[in-house]
């Protein structure tokens, strides 16, 4: 009995020691790993439902998002005709800025608060911003409801979509990561090929009122499939800035910051660049279509081999495989085959796409689940900044201005 007592003494104090001098040197190692592991279901039905409610927000929020510059030219053409592009780029980066800036504090009111009650107000809102979109015909209104109203409602509910995975995954999270971001990725290739008929031939508000039928259904699966099951960590839902405490933390935001960064300006670039090279305004809304449909394999292949090799791992992985598409394929043949650029656009999609979805395993790995959404927000507000700022830059010197194509692409090559 004197020999057990010693031992658990023993083992006592080397447990404390180890926990004492990780936590010395990396906020993340306070997990108690053997409680998380125990507590994941990670599969099962119910799980899998919240990952297709998931789905379904990230469909209608990030999917959408990628659509809005339809939005911008259908404004340039119509309503807005007597606004420059560069004012008007500020409607959907005012959008884009809010729903990714104010999840530092929605996601802390949903790990002290769980997912149900604001994914409901989220949807109520991010619902009204359409059927109100229908009925605006000047600047302000724009702003007002999709800048916003939709800006803070489509907030809570990427956050909810986020989060609420972090809560039923532990050792799958990247393959149920990267399906639920593929609803971001179909959105932003199904949202343009509804969008662009119903602009050209019917009217404004019948087209807002269809977009907000499509996004009533994603809303309503989600608010049926998404459930939070973790008891809160903190009694308060005030925003909560240790994470920046954890040097990882801090340079996994620093890349997420600049793959975003390079996803905006490949954006904007990229048709520029095909009318540029002689290839016509036609190639350049197909290859933004293959650039999005590369993002859809990116966001949940590298996810799915990411829980085997390592998040981490594989993030740099792709960070250099999109180097490499830019550095062998783009510089050298970008000009002269329009089959090289179409390559280039599906790679460059596959692989900036799939940091979406990793970036949110990499995080989950450094916090406990419960404290997830906070995390992941802190991380998004960093990101808002590139949306905010650069999107309007973005429309405002590359589209308005014509660079030299070999310029252009150094530039880039050089950010990366």
């Amino acid at each position: 009995m004197n020999v057990t007592l010693a031992r658990d003494l023993s083992g006592y104090a080397h447990t404390v020691q180890g926990s004492t001098t990780t936590s010395l040197t990396n906020p993340s190692s306070e997990i108690d790993k053997r409680h998380d592991d125990e507590t994941y279901p990670d599969g099962g039905l119910r799980a899998w439902l919240v990952v297709l409610g998931s789905f379904f927000l990230l469909f209608a929020t990030f999917g959408f998002q990628a659509s809005v510059g339809l939005f911008q030219l259908h404004w340039s053409l119509n309503q807005l005709s007597d606004s420059s592009s560069s004012k008007i780029a500020w409607i959907p980066s005012v959008f884009i800025f809010l729903s990714l800036a104010l999840s530092i504090q929605t996601g802390a009111i949903f790990d002290r608060y769980g997912a149900r009650y604001i994914l409901l107000f989220g949807s109520i809102g991010y619902l009204m911003t359409f059927f109100l979109l229908a009925q605006c015909t000047n600047y302000l209104g724009f702003m007002l409801c999709l800048g916003v109203l939709g800006g803070l409602s489509s907030a809570a509910l990427i956050t909810v979509s986020q989060g609420v995975i972090s809560h039923w995954f532990k050792k799958r999270r990247g393959q149920a990561s990267g399906l639920a971001m593929l609803g971001s990725a179909l959105g932003g290739i199904t949202f343009p090929l509804i969008l662009k008929p119903l602009l050209e031939k019917s009217s404004w508000t019948m087209a807002m009122r269809t977009l907000g039928l499509i996004v009533l259904l994603c809303l309503v699966a989600g608010n049926l499939f998404c459930r939070s099951r973790l008891l809160a960590t903190s009694t308060s839902a005030v925003v909560n800035v240790r994470c920046y405490l954890d040097s990882t933390f801090n340079w996994l935001t620093i890349s997420a910051f600049g793959f975003e960064l390079l996803l905006i300006i490949g954006l904007g670039l990229i048709p520029t660049y095909a009318a540029d090279a002689g290839y016509g305004q036609r190639a350049g809304f197909y290859l933004i279509m293959t650039m999005n449909i590369g993002s859809t394999f990116g966001r949940v292949i590298p996810s799915w081999f990411s829980d085997k090799v390592g998040r981490f791992n594989m993030l740099l992985l792709m960070a250099v495989f999109t180097l490499a598409s830019m550095l062998f394929i783009w510089l050298p043949f970008g000009l002269n085959s329009l089959v090289a650029l179409y390559i280039f656009v599906f790679l460059y999609g596959f692989g900036t796409g799939s940091f979406v979805s990793l970036s949110m395993g990499c995080v989950g790995q450094l916090c406990r689940g419960n404290d997830f959404a906070r995390w992941i927000g802190a991380m998004d507000s960093v990101v808002s900044i590139a949306y905010g700022l650069f999107h309007p830059l973005n429309w405002t010197y590359f589209m308005e201005f014509e660079f030299a194509n070999t310029s252009l692409a150094g530039r880039l090559f050089q950010f990366q």
